[in-house]
């Protein structure tokens, strides 16, 4: 920057900090010069230097592996077990602590449900015996083999399974037992198998036979599966929970759930229950799991004093849930009725797992295209349909109704709905598909009322196969009342009805298109203005386009500048009309610097709106400028076509009008030459003619003579006269010849008809081509 201005001790220090920093920049370049200056040899030689010292340190624990007792992690990423070891060593007692309040043990671990002195294993016998002891005192967990043990001197032995906490899992390695191998070898332990033993301790049945089991042994057996992978978590989350007074139980279950492509399936599922609200959730089994590691994450930075729970925003809570309705029970309604255009109709209990919990009453029946029920004894669309498969292909329509329900979980009628879903008849006011009941508020008891009429414009196999053997499940859905008993409000989220969200989707949807509108107008005001600013000038083509955008989107400029204009005009009226004395004297001096400021005020209005009035005026201005000029210009066309019309009038020379005749008359010469060769040829034609038919009159004549000789006496005696054959040929040919003269002159008359017609045609190319020549004072030049 420049140095202008800068006092001399100001310009000293400057120097003085940029050779510090020079001095520092080349301090650094001198160290990568040194080390870039190294020789390959002394790279490798310090490499080779690390290395033997990681060597050494990772030859000396495998020699000691080899003779000494020890422990290995296990993980649930195999990349990650057998990575950690811990010794025993030989006559010695080994403890096991925790790292954020460890008591001088051997062994620090981390997580909950760790205490000081935890536990602690000794090797004895020269390292041939390992035995373990567990406080009792305090609720130390240590689970061996499966089980959690408690107590003194408990043996441990070559690949024991070892559970120190909620989540430290270690495999016993003892290297003086592990020749004494049993029938069938040691078995693998990994993560699976400590599951699997800890599942089976706790009545899991894990011993299964795939090839002999049935399909719901199999499902049976998977849902065990799914259980062996939640149940230690949830011990860990309940250890989390109670250590940091959070006040939340978590639970295993298997739930029925709806499942849009296999119908009613049973899931895993985590009951959670926070005792301090009295609220339940369900998490499923992948929420549960990502759950656990923010809770561990939560619990480290707890015990290192990094977070206050007091003052905990819920969304960064792992423990906390949103108040969201809840699934507390479902009605079935079995549908083969339908399947023969019968009404289905009953109190249906409502099941919550396998307890009834109350009833809903539910109708469905066949109706009209229009949803008009059909009555017993009127006739309707379906009284051909004697078989399910007669619906095949034609329109289906149903009339369901929910009446109401009766008994719902007290403490979820903060808000009840009922909801359900029909196979390929999707809402089309839902996002999901589903159809759903009015939402009824605070009551066990809720009536909803509610009629809805579905169409299968064409029944296939799926919706026929649907109808015969398929379910309808119509779920109730409640919300708790999350209010604590201190009296604060409830934050739950209140419910909409289905016109509520198709009146927000309708608004949110057009205030979508409003915002995008409005961000294209601005985005052409920005370009217009930043092409105005590079030229320097606002011209009133700026303003005019300023004026449309805004225009586009609803602004009423018109209205705008009159508006702007009364606003100036009233705010100048009041500040020149002066206020009325008062009687009884003058005004006080707070009077009067009141007045004042209300004056400047007025005065600052009154220039504003006329600012805004100016503006408006000019973009009228513009407009109307630009609205003269093309009426000038459509004037001055107009006044050019009159000035061409009257110069091809009056046979002036102007090129265009010339050069148009010019083309008239060389098309008139062109059309004369082509009737004079048809003429000539039609003279020739006739020529032709003539010469033919003064052949024909002399070959008649010939004729004549021949047939006037007379033929010679016949002899006798002849028995009969016989016909000259010379003579009726001639009669014939005779005969003949007079129909071709006949011909001939008909020839001959419309010939000369014909001639006459060219000859006609001729004279009019004629007078026209001469017309052309002279320019004629009727052609008329656009």
């Amino acid at each position: 920057g420049s140095t202008a201005g800068m006092t001399e001790e100001e310009k000293e220090a400057m120097r003085k900090q940029m050779g510090e920093e020079m001095a520092e920049k080349m301090a650094e370049n001198e160290r990568m010069m040194a080390e870039m200056s190294k020789s390959w040899e002394d790279k490798l030689k310090e490499a080779h230097d690390a290395k033997g010292e990681d060597g050494a340190s990772a030859a000396a624990d495998n020699a000691r592996k080899a003779k000494e007792s020890h422990i290995l992690n296990i993980h649930e990423d195999p990349m990650l077990s057998r990575a950690v070891c811990y010794f025993f060593p030989p006559g010695k007692s080994t403890t096991f602590g925790n790292r954020a309040h460890g008591g001088g043990e051997d062994i620090l671990l981390g997580g909950a449900s760790i205490r000081t002195q935890h536990c602690k294993i000794e090797s004895e016998d020269g390292g041939t015996a390992l035995t373990l002891s567990v406080r009792s005192d305090e609720k130390c967990k240590v689970v061996l083999n499966g089980k959690e043990v408690s107590g003194e001197g408990l043996p441990v032995k070559h690949n024991d399974r070892l559970v120190i906490g909620s989540k430290d899992y270690f495999v016993v390695v003892n290297p003086l037992e592990a020749g004494d191998e049993p029938e069938g070898g040691w078995p693998e332990v990994d993560w699976d198998f400590f599951l699997r033993e800890i599942a089976k301790e706790q009545g899991l049945d894990m011993d299964v036979n795939w090839a002999s089991m049935t399909e719901e042994e199999k499902r049976r057996a998977l849902l065990n599966d799914e259980l062996v992978q939640v149940m230690p978590r949830v011990t860990e989350a309940n250890d989390l929970s109670s250590e940091m007074g959070r006040g939340i139980k978590f639970e295993t279950k298997i739930t029925p759930v709806m499942s849009r492509t296999e119908g009613m399936i049973s899931v895993v599922m985590v009951k959670v229950h926070n005792t301090n609200t009295n609220m339940m959730f369900l998490w499923d089994k992948a929420k549960f799991i990502n759950r656990v590691y923010l809770m561990r994450e939560q619990y480290e930075k707890f015990t290192a004093g990094e977070i206050d729970l007091a003052a905990l925003q819920p969304e960064e809570d792992p423990f906390w849930d949103p108040n969201e309705p809840t699934n507390v029970g479902q009605s079935t309604v079995f549908l083969k009725p339908l399947a023969y255009c019968m009404k289905v109709e009953d109190d249906y209990p409502i099941y919550y797992e396998t307890n009834q919990e109350g009833i809903m009453k539910v109708k469905i029946e066949p109706c009209r295209p229009d949803g008009t029920v059909i009555a017993e004894e009127e006739d309707g669309p379906y009284d051909d349909v004697e078989d399910p498969k007669d619906l095949l292909g034609k329109r289906l329509d149903l009339c369901i109704q929910v009446n109401h329900a009766r008994g719902v979980n007290k403490a979820f009628s903060s808000e009840v709905y009922v909801e359900f879903e029909l196979t390929r008849c999707a809402n089309p006011n839902s996002d999901d598909g589903a159809f759903r009941t009015v939402v009824i508020s605070g009551t066990s008891n809720p009536t909803f009322n509610y009629k809805q009429q579905v169409t299968w414009e064409k029944v296939d196999d799926v919706v026929l196969n649907f109808l015969q053997a398929g379910n309808a499940y119509f779920q109730v859905w409640g919300l708790q009342d999350d209010g604590d008993k201190s009296g604060k409000p409830s934050s739950k989220k209140k419910m909409l009805t289905a016109a509520e969200i198709q009146e927000l989707q309708a608004n949110l949807k057009k205030a979508e298109e409003t915002r995008d509108k409005n961000s294209d107008t601005l985005t052409k005001i920005q370009e217009l203005t930043i092409s105005a600013a590079s030229r320097s000038e606002v011209s009133e083509h700026y303003v005019n386009n300023v004026a449309d955008a805004l225009a586009d989107v609803g602004w009423d400029i018109e209205a705008l500048m009159q508006s702007a204009t009364i606003a100036g005009e009233g705010a100048a009226q009041k500040v020149a009309t002066p206020a009325p004395a008062e009687e009884g004297g003058g005004a006080s001096a707070a009077e009067v610097e009141e007045a004042k400021a209300h004056t400047e005020a007025a005065l600052a209005e009154a220039e504003q709106a006329k600012a805004q009035a100016e503006a408006a005026n000019t973009a009228l201005s513009a407009e109307k400028s630009a609205g003269d000029a093309a009426k000038g210009k459509v004037a001055e066309l107009e006044t050019k076509i009159a000035d061409m019309q009257a110069a091809a009038a009056a046979g002036s020379g102007q090129a265009d009008v010339v050069g148009e005749l010019q083309k008239e008359l060389a098309t008139a010469q062109a059309d004369k030459e082509s009737l004079r060769a048809e003429l000539a040829s039609q003279q020739e034609a006739a020529e032709a003619l003539k010469a033919k038919e003064q052949g024909w009159a002399e070959e008649k004549a010939m004729l004549e003579a021949k047939a006037a000789t007379p033929a010679p006496p016949a002899p006798a005696p002849a028995p009969a006269p016989a016909a000259t054959p010379d003579g009726g040929a001639s009669d014939a040919k005779v005969q003949e010849m007079e129909k071709k003269l006949a011909d001939c002159e008909k020839d001959k008359v419309a010939m000369k008809d014909k001639t006459t017609k060219l000859q006609g045609e001729l004279d009019l190319a004629r007078a026209e081509a001469k017309n052309a020549a002279k320019g004629s004072k009727g052609c008329l030049v656009m």
